[in-house]
């Protein structure tokens, strides 16, 4: 499957990435037809999930991203696709830093295999029965065109503050960051290198290219 063009495009604060995503379609011209751009903030002020929840995302806490496209994604279980791309995504990063702790030490053992991450139906990640990361698709029109948005919540590092999702009604799930169930130092280039992992992941296999259409 062809891959569509990726811009990035990142903030230290955002009231919400999906808002953001919005913005650039509806008040920008630099968005080209059939790409992708990928949002990503240290901080979303106003962070959502599902069915209108709020959803805390204070800085230096998670991953937080949004892919916007006019590209059409797959008409059925998109919200479990999309769940299982974050979670092949989580396992494409860990490898190569389990690879890279090899070559880099001969003494400090690499990390240990990758946890087992569970997708809890439609767009929940959790490992130990814990809250890793989270997914949110949302559509718009504008100008009779249909915009897809891949939303991404993910626990990088270990917080009092992490991801947590609030409800009236639901309660809340008890969160885990990836620095805790692989005990390794979360770095920018690793939160890098996944934001890429999942960039290119969706582009391959999410949105679909336009001779599909």
């Amino acid at each position: 499957m062809s891959q569509a063009t990726i811009s990035f495009k990142h903030y230290l604060d955002l009231d919400s990435t999906m808002n953001e995503a919005k913005r650039l379609i509806k008040e920008s011209s630099e968005y080209k037809p059939g790409s992708i751009i990928c949002i990503s903030a240290d901080f979303q002020s106003q962070g959502r999930g599902q069915h209108g929840k709020s959803w805390a995302s204070p800085r230096g806490a998670g991953l937080y991203v949004s892919l916007v496209s006019d590209l059409k994604i797959p008409a059925e279980n998109s919200s479990i696709l999309a769940t299982e791309l974050c979670i092949r995504s989580l396992k494409e990063g860990l490898k190569r830093v389990s690879q890279q702790s090899l070559k880099e030490s001969t003494e400090k053992a690499a990390i240990e295999p990758s946890p087992e991450f569970k997708l809890k139906p439609l767009n929940d990640i959790y490992v130990n029965n814990c809250k890793l990361a989270g997914i949110l698709l949302e559509r718009f029109f504008f100008k009779d065109t249909e915009y897809h948005t891949v939303g991404i919540g993910i626990n990088l590092y270990k917080s009092s503050y992490q991801l947590k999702e609030s409800s009236l009604d639901i309660p809340k799930a008890m969160p885990i960051s990836l620095e805790e169930i692989t005990s390794i130092n979360i770095t920018q280039n690793l939160a890098k290198s996944l934001l890429n992992d999942l960039s290119e992941n969706f582009s391959k296999y999410f949105y679909l290219p336009t001779q599909e259409y």
